[in-house]
């Protein structure tokens, strides 16, 4: 039974870091501002690819420049 709960626990920390680690990308600070498909202003490309990482979405840019709303993410 130890093993059982062991290899669960296991599994769950390998579910979590995996995440982490596979979104876990340093992006420039440059300001290169992008419009996503979600109505958010991106500062670049990288920052939109780190957000879809992170929610599992898949926001596309609609546009180069700020949106309309002007929501910065």
């Amino acid at each position: 039974m130890k093993s059982v709960i062991c290899l669960v626990s296991l599994f769950a920390v390998a579910c979590c870091v995996d995440q982490s680690t596979h979104c876990n990308m340093v992006c420039p600070m440059s300001w290169i501002p992008l419009c996503g498909s979600d109505g958010h202003t991106y500062s670049n490309e990288c920052e939109l690819r780190v957000t879809n990482c992170l929610q599992k979405s898949n926001i596309v840019k609609v546009r180069s420049g700020t949106c309309d709303t002007d929501t910065v993410g």
